[in-house]
């Protein structure tokens, strides 16, 4: 099955090789395209940079881009490199999700280490322990396993949803 930016076939026959190169410089214009701006590029490669800019197209080129559909056509291209573009785009961001998570194994893994071999004169369990939660946090994120509701701890003092259970129960 033929798309429909492919060669074309009518009950003519073949879209014939000189107007189907045009239409496919027309779809490099992109969707603010027209024939005539295509035909201005065609003058101006032609004639070279000081070509006077045309105000209309010769009607062989209408009458082409008519019986070959270039609208359409160049619209089911312009779907068709969106939805690819949005396909590459989330294939992207899957892969440096992969990344990230991978990252925050490692980075979390190491942590374990230094905990079990932590010097407490250098390094507070305090400032490792923050490090290791939000390494945690990082991680729920990109598994979209954030909690519904937080509980924070700050020295003996816990806060759920903004109460302090110490002093507001």
């Amino acid at each position: 099955m033929s798309r429909p930016w492919d060669r074309q076939r009518n009950g003519k026959g073949l879209e014939p090789n000189l107007w189907y190169s045009r239409f496919v410089e027309f779809l490099r214009l992109g969707p603010r395209r027209s024939v005539l701006e295509l035909y201005n590029q065609y003058i101006q490669d032609r004639d070279g940079e000081g070509a006077t800019r045309r105000t209309s197209t010769p009607s062989s080129w209408g009458r082409a881009a008519v019986e070959w559909n270039w609208r359409e056509r160049a619209e089911a291209w312009d779907e068709a490199e969106r939805q690819r573009q949005a396909r590459e785009f989330k294939e992207q961001q899957d892969r440096a999700k992969i990344e990230r998570i991978a990252l925050l194994r490692k980075t979390k893994a190491r942590l374990a280490q230094v905990l079990d071999t932590v010097d407490i004169e250098r390094a507070t369990l305090a400032d490792l322990t923050r490090l290791l939660r939000a390494v945690c946090q990082e991680e729920r994120a990109e598994y979209d396993d954030e909690p519904t509701q937080r509980v924070e701890t700050t020295d003996t003092i816990v806060v759920v949803g903004g109460i302090d259970l110490d002093h507001d129960i």
